[in-house]
């Protein structure tokens, strides 16, 4: 029998990118391959990753354009939530961010969910793009007030420092009036009060070292604070993270393939570990398969049965 007690869901994060080991970036048909096999399995979600160009020590790392393979995805399956976890905000315009969003949801039917955060990665993502990174903070208030105005009431006057949308509008508009659900990423006590104040959503990930529910335990505090100090009850917004797991492997298996951490076990101990992030108030565990062959895909797969079977 599975376990069924407070267990989240789980989603599973695609990746799209090549490996530093050598392994290529995942051509479509692999990747179209996964996300069937993702709404099959009984996975809540697919994701990816928005970044463009990392040009590390150990060797350059490319990645596929997060919205184009989103946008595919959503095309070829028709339950799963398809996403971005999360949207690079630098790399794009606000106003321009809102109608890919919502003609998004619209492709998918009322699927498609905006992961936003402030930006963070290699260097190289914004300066091969000419891409500023000067007040990261700033220039997310201009985004998130610019297209959470133009996905929630359709339209947004606003002129800000970095960004500015004079009358924006949203026509036409996708399969909700409220436009897709909003999740920001945060950490930091500034990006954790915006996502009080216009997250459907949060967000995190850890990738330094095997995650446990005592990893998130002071954000999720500190996002309480955040939520009580605008008068929002903590339990209104949704929780979600960004792990890795190594199916029938060890910590060893997730750092050879460029991860520093991940769940780590048999089946039935990686279930169990999820199910702990429920407990702990978690409402869904993204999934980095590590590595991402076909065996270990049907090895989560599993663990998605045990835990919702």
């Amino acid at each position: 029998m599975g376990v069924n007690v407070a267990a989240p869901d789980i989603g599973l994060f695609i990746r799209t990118f090549n490996l530093l080991d050598g392994a290529p970036a995942p051509r479509w048909d692999q990747i179209e391959a996964e996300v069937q096999f993702a709404e099959s399995s009984g996975f809540s979600s697919v994701s990816f990753a928005d970044h463009h160009l990392w040009r590390l020590e150990a060797g350059t790392m490319g990645f596929w354009e997060a919205y184009t393979m989103a946008s595919a995805a959503a095309a070829v399956t028709s339950r799963i939530e398809v996403g971005v976890s999360v949207t690079n905000a630098p790399f794009r315009n606000p106003a321009m961010l809102a109608k890919m969003a919502d003609t998004l949801d619209e492709i998918s039917g009322g699927r498609f969910v905006l992961g936003l955060g402030a930006g963070g990665g290699h260097p190289s993502d914004y300066e091969t793009m000419g891409i500023p990174t000067d007040h990261r903070f700033s220039r997310f208030v201009d985004t998130i007030t610019i297209v959470q105005g133009l996905l929630r009431d359709g339209a947004v006057d606003h002129a800000g420092p970095y960004h500015s949308a004079a009358e924006g509008e949203l026509s036409p508009r996708g399969p909700s009036e409220r436009g897709p659900r909003l999740v920001i990423g945060a950490k930091g006590p500034k990006m954790l009060d915006l996502a009080a104040r216009f997250g459907d959503e949060w967000n995190w990930y850890h990738y330094a070292g095997e995650p446990s529910p005592e990893t998130f335990a002071s954000l999720q505090e500190a996002l309480d604070q955040a939520c009580e100090a605008v008068g929002r009850d903590p339990a209104s917004i949704r929780r979600s993270i960004d792990i890795a797991a190594a199916p029938d492997g060890d910590q060893a298996v997730a750092i050879q393939n460029g991860l520093g951490g991940a769940l780590a076990g048999s089946v039935a101990q990686i279930a169990e570990a999820i199910a702990a992030f429920g407990e702990a108030g978690i409402d869904e565990v993204r999934l980095a398969i590590t590595p991402d062959d076909s065996d270990h895909l049907a090895k989560a797969a599993e663990i998605v049965a045990h835990l919702h079977g």
